[in-house]
């Protein structure tokens, strides 16, 4: 399922829905699809742009954290997008629960405002196509290189 929330996360993600449809069932909904995706219960993936745009009323905090922290284990996953980094740090709280998170890769954001997510410094400087991953509790980060030409 693909909620494109963000402006301009349309085109992007109606890219990505016709790459995925030659092998994959997807849905495109806006945040009262997703509302009702998150509320079902049910395996899947939620590819969201723009998780900051809905306010509380509509996207509940509880709701969204309660798919973070519990939902992979039940094989729900959510692929999201947030367009700063102190919404997600704030649905986190500042009780550590980001290390509760399966993954979280970053691309585009200084170290320094990544403190506020992981609760400890960030040494990471944004490169062009490059992105951070960290996954696990006391990892340091792990660069990758997602964005590149694909092999003949």
């Amino acid at each position: 399922m693909l909620a494109p929330l963000a402006n301009g996360s349309a085109e992007p993600a109606g890219v990505l829905a016709a790459e995925l449809a030659g092998r994959h069932r997807v849905e495109t909904v806006d945040v009262t699809g997703l509302r009702a995706a998150m509320a079902a219960d049910e395996p899947g993936y939620l590819v969201v742009f723009g998780l900051d745009v809905p306010d509380a009323t509509e996207l509940p905090p509880e709701l969204l954290r309660a798919l973070l922290l519990e939902g992979p284990p039940a094989g729900r996953h959510l692929l999201g997008w947030w367009r700063t980094v102190a919404p997600l740090a704030g649905l986190l709280g500042p009780e550590g629960e980001v290390d509760k998170l399966t993954a979280v890769v970053v691309t585009d954001v200084p170290g320094g405002r990544l403190e506020q997510l992981f609760d400890r410094p960030v040494l990471w400087r944004p490169r062009p196509g490059r992105a951070v991953l960290w996954d696990g509790p006391g990892e340091q980060g792990t660069v990758l290189v997602p964005f590149g030409e694909v092999a003949p």
